[in-house]
């Protein structure tokens, strides 16, 4: 025998290995039904309607991981439209400078929370003009 006149142990290895075919039917309008039928017959998937979703599910998951995992980061923006007319004139790229941020946060201090209040509470009110309470 030849290796690829063997047959996969497993239905779900039938399932990944046709998985190609699968998808291009199902664009071309083809339903689950009759992509599972044709399996059946080409391919002697023996698996029920439901389990065959389920594998295809199942195989679809593990390609869209396989190509996140491998598929490299796109550049930022914002580096490509720096970097392609420096590029395109043969100079090297210089960063830009970033501005500093309006607030820059500084650690907190442990007993800002006790001065707050204390400030607050010392704080002389009787300046202040309240006609609620008369």
């Amino acid at each position: 025998m030849k290796p690829d006149e063997f047959k996969p142990r497993s239905e779900s290895i039938r399932v990944r290995n046709n998985l190609d075919s699968i998808e291009t039917a199902l664009a071309n309008g083809a339903s689950r039904q009759d992509v599972y039928e044709w399996m059946r017959t080409e391919h002697g998937l023996t698996m029920t309607f439901k389990a065959f979703v389920t594998a295809l599910q199942r195989q679809r998951l593990k390609r869209k991981e396989s190509q996140a995992v491998t598929a490299p980061k796109p550049p930022k923006v914002e580096q490509a439209i720096q970097a392609a007319p420096a590029q395109s004139a043969g100079k090297p790229v210089q960063p830009t400078p970033q501005p500093a941020p309006e607030n820059p946060q500084t650690p907190l201090d442990p007993y800002s929370a006790r001065k707050a209040r204390e400030t607050i509470q010392n704080r002389d009110y009787s300046d202040l003009e309240d006609n609620r309470y008369k």
